[in-house]
């Protein structure tokens, strides 16, 4: 982190990737004898997730005990002594972590707990038994869609934090938006949204302007772009079980019957793995990835013209990651929604979309067919517009 860069800043104003890395820079001055590290990569592109697990290395070689609670199994690999799988609640494989989780590649050891195959399966896009999971590739469709046009964002003094960007979201379309922590690309899908205001610059649908912010526009409008959040537990409240949450976006903005909004919620929620008996809990009581498919259900059920999914595999197990991957172009098809998928999830990344963005400095240095756009992501070499 460049410390002139970020410490004038409130913590909203920083990304997910820089929060995370402050965090942990809280907890390393404290001197502490074991440190308890939960999900610490989740927020960061590739460069700087290898970067934090040589520091978690040099910490525990040198007598600092670490926990560390992860689905990052790169990480846990070059980071750990021991490995411990839990499901439900208990553990039921355990040992070296190079016995537990193999080395990198397919084919996952047969003698390991089913719970642990199926991670390793899910890592590398297969089945249990060996088998390659479906291409989820969807082609782009033609037609109107949604716009953004020379959108600028400014602080109150200062360089810009994004701008001036502009992007085409086609129905059926499907484009990635790349790019180190930092770069502005959350600030970028937040105006999409009408989360964040822009300074310049405007977002259209079918040719027509929405409103800036997403309290000035009308129940149709706020249809048309639904946003996930990184953090998915900051929006849901607190005391009401999330079926009703879930349900509460075809109920509003799509005027259905609470019974047949309620059974859309549930149907979909399924399909990416959420259990009946959990959606009947209250947010406190679902982890962190229950809380991001959640969410994903919520926007989905508006039937969007564009979702934007921010990180929304950060918090997922392998298992989970790749069950939303495989069916996320199934629930997005009858409404042929657009996609953009912010993203540090590589295989993600290629499996779900065909376009990509990347940003650096707040700015579009790159965009073309993700083939050509992901080696220039994370090759190190410095971009220039």
């Amino acid at each position: 982190l460049e410390w002139e860069t970020v410490r004038r800043r409130f913590p909203h104003q920083l990304s997910g990737g820089q929060q995370q890395r402050l965090a942990l820079a809280s907890a390393l001055v404290t001197g502490a004898r074991l440190l308890v590290l939960d999900e610490p990569t989740s927020g960061l592109d590739p460069a700087l997730a290898r970067a934090l697990g040589r520091t978690v290395r040099a910490l525990a070689d040198g007598g600092t005990g670490v926990l560390l609670l992860s689905h990052d199994l790169r990480l846990v690999r070059e980071t750990a002594d021991r490995a411990v799988v839990l499901e439900h609640g208990r553990a039921v494989d355990g040992g070296p972590a190079a016995d537990v989780l193999g080395t990198v590649g397919p084919g996952p050891a047969p003698l390991r707990h089913r719970a642990t195959r199926e991670l390793l399966a899910a890592e590398h896009g297969t089945r249990p038994d060996g088998d390659a999971a479906p291409d989820t590739a969807a082609q782009a469709q033609e037609g109107g869609g949604v716009t953004a046009t020379g959108i600028v964002v400014r602080r109150r003094a200062g360089d810009p934090l994004t701008g001036p960007v502009s992007m085409e979201f086609r129905p059926g379309s499907r484009t990635a938006l790349l790019g180190p922590s930092g770069s502005g690309k959350t600030t970028f899908a937040r105006v999409l949204a009408g989360l964040t205001a822009p300074t310049l610059g405007d977002v259209r649908f079918d040719g027509r302007p929405l409103p800036r912010r997403v309290d000035r526009r009308t129940a149709a409008q706020r249809r048309v772009v639904q946003y996930v959040h990184q953090s998915s537990a900051e929006s849901f409240e607190a005391h009401r079980p999330v079926l009703g949450q879930l349900a509460d976006t075809a109920r509003l903005l799509r005027g259905l019957p609470e019974a047949e909004a309620t059974d859309e919620a549930r149907t979909a929620a399924g399909v990416l793995g959420l259990d009946e008996e959990l959606l009947h809990r209250t947010p406190d009581r679902l982890s962190g990835g229950q809380l991001q498919r959640c969410a994903l259900v919520r926007a989905l059920t508006a039937h969007p013209a564009l979702l934007v999914c921010d990180e929304v595999t950060s918090a997922l197990d392998t298992v989970s990651r790749q069950r939303v991957v495989d069916a996320l172009p199934r629930l997005l098809a009858p409404a042929r929604t657009a996609l953009l998928f912010v993203s540090h999830d590589l295989p993600a990344v290629r499996a779900l979309t065909e376009e990509a963005v990347l940003f650096d400095g707040g700015r579009c240095v790159r965009h073309g067919p993700v083939r050509e756009v992901l080696p220039a992501a994370w090759s190190g070499v410095p971009l220039s517009p």
